[in-house]
């Protein structure tokens, strides 16, 4: 099953700037791609969109590539962490995958990547 979801937005009010999400499925994981800094305001839409993959029963696995972020705050964080914790509970699967050194650093000050598989 292939399918593509391309979500942005730009706000001037205080946000990192603009970012989209690809979605993408290849049997039972999900592919997120997104592209862009994660915020709060792109974090609402993120988390959007994770709901319809947790929402899809046939998912057991998912891969977030992270390869066009270079930003993230707690907000993106928590809703990555949320994403994760589903994966856990169903005993399926869930990495972070293509992550920039500036957003790895992050990950390591938090120790993010004692709990979900991160590589670059």
């Amino acid at each position: 099953m292939q399918a593509k979801y391309l979500a942005g937005y730009n706000f001037s009010n205080g946000g990192l700037g603009e970012m989209t999400i690809e979605i993408n499925y290849d049997n039972d994981t999900a592919i997120v791609t997104v592209t862009g800094n994660i915020d709060t305001y792109g974090g609402v839409e993120l988390s959007e969109k994770f709901i319809e993959i947790t929402d899809n029963p046939r998912i057991k696995n998912s891969k977030l590539d992270l390869k066009g972020v270079k930003q993230i705050n707690s907000a993106g964080i928590g809703k990555i962490l949320k994403f994760y914790k589903h994966f856990e509970n169903k005993k399926g699967s869930f990495e972070i995958i293509h992550v920039s050194d500036k957003v790895m650093e992050l990950f390591q000050e938090i120790n993010l990547h004692k709990i979900i598989n991160i590589s670059k």
